[in-house]
C-alpha cells in the first residue's frame, strides 16, 4: 500500500529519559505501516524512536528498501546496522546524522544527547562506521553529520563504500586534513564544516589549532 513511511514531524528529544510510552506507541504505528507496505517499502524516515528490533522488523519485510533516515536514534547499535545492511542489498542512501542547529554550540549538543565528551565515544561511532563499510557497499548517499568518528572510521567507509557520490561530514570534527583531502578526491558531492566551525570547536575543547589551521583549503581561508 505504501512505499514511504515518514515519522519525523514531532519532537521526542525533549521527552524524559524514562518515558517510553510515546516511543512504544510510535514503534507500533511504524510496524503497522510496514505491514501495509506489503514488501514495497522504499523510503523510511524515523526521528528519535528507532531501535535495533524495529530495524530488524523493517529489514525482514522490506527487501526493496533503498533509503533510510534515522535521525537522533541513539538506541541503534552497530549490530543493528550490520543486520540492516546485510538484509537490504538495494540500500543506496543512509542518514544517521545528528543535526547541528545554527548557532548552537557543537560541544554542548554532543553532551546533551550522549552525556560524554565526543572523544570518549569516538570508538563507538567508529564501530558504526565499520558496520556501514562492511555491509553496505552499494551506498551512494551517506549523511553522518555531527558524528564524532575519527580517521579510522571514515577511512573504512571510503574503502568499503566505493560508490558513494554524496557524503555529509558537517560537524565531524575528529577528521584529519589528510582524510578530508581524500574525500575531496573521491566524493563528487562533499559537505564539510567550514574553517570557523572547526576553529570554534577546537577552542571549546581546549585543542591546539596551530598545526591544523595552516593546512585548511584556500576556499575555507577566504572567510
Amino acid at each position: 500500500m505504501w512505499q514511504t513511511i515518514r515519522m519525523d514531524n514531532f519532537d521526542l528529544v525533549t521527552l524524559p529519559n524514562d518515558d517510553n510510552q510515546v516511543s512504544d506507541y510510535l514503534v507500533k504505528i511504524c510496524r503497522y505501516a510496514v505491514d501495509l507496505s506489503c514488501g514495497n517499502l522504499k523510503d523510511v524516515i524515523i526521528y528519535g524512536f528507532a531501535t535495533d528490533d524495529l530495524l530488524k522488523y523493517i529489514a525482514d519485510r522490506s527487501s526493496n528498501l533503498q533509503r533510510i533516515r534515522l535521525e537522533y536514534c541513539d538506541q541503534i547499535s552497530k549490530e543493528g546496522l550490520i543486520e540492516l545492511g546485510t538484509k537490504l542489498p538495494r540500500l543506496e542512501e543512509l542518514d544517521i546524522s545528528i543535526d547541528l542547529l545554527p548557532g548552537f554550540c557543537h560541544l554542548h549538543k554532543w553532551n546533551q544527547f550522549h552525556h560524554v565528551l565526543p572523544f570518549e565515544f569516538a570508538a563507538q561511532c567508529n564501530d558504526e562506521a565499520f558496520a556501514i563499510a562492511k555491509t553496505m557497499p552499494g551506498l551512494r548517499h551517506l549523511n553522518i553529520s555531527g558524528n564524532p568518528l575519527n580517521d579510522d572510521g571514515l577511512r573504512a567507509i571510503l574503502d568499503g563504500c566505493p560508490l558513494i557520490e554524496s557524503l555529509n561530514l558537517e560537524g565531524c570534527f575528529n577528521i584529519s586534513q589528510s582524510l578530508e583531502d581524500r574525500c575531496y578526491d573521491q566524493i563528487k558531492d562533499l559537505q564539510l564544516s567550514d574553517f570557523w566551525s572547526k576553529l570554534c570547536f577546537r577552542e571549546n575543547c581546549g585543542m591546539s589549532t596551530e598545526i591544523e589551521d595552516s593546512s585548511y583549503h584556500s576556499s575555507d581561508s577566504e572567510y
